[in-house]
């Protein structure tokens, strides 16, 4: 996995699995929380992630007041994060 961050916008490429993962995108969804009430998260390989980033993506709007855009590239995680309804607190989109 790999960030790019730049702006509000972080671009994550490769799968998103591991405890390493979450922690590193934690601490940049952190970093950008200081500086930005509206962050657009793209993941562009990711099939799926795990429920310690989707639990943290939840805190992050229930609880941290922040407006969070969530862009996949694959179908399968769109579909997945619909299925957990997840699109009723953050904007999901599917990229093409």
């Amino acid at each position: 996995m790999n960030i790019t961050s730049r702006n509000g916008h972080l671009l994550v490429t490769g799968n998103v699995k591991s405890i390493e993962h979450y922690q590193i995108l934690k601490n940049e969804l952190e970093g950008m929380i200081e500086t930005s009430s509206s962050i657009v998260i793209e993941f562009v390989d990711s099939m799926s992630l795990t429920s310690s980033v989707i639990g943290h993506l939840v805190h992050t709007v229930t609880q941290k007041a922040t407006h969070i855009e969530l862009r996949m590239h694959n179908d399968g995680l769109y579909e997945l994060l619909q299925d957990l309804d997840l699109d009723k607190i953050m904007v999901l989109k599917k990229i093409s």
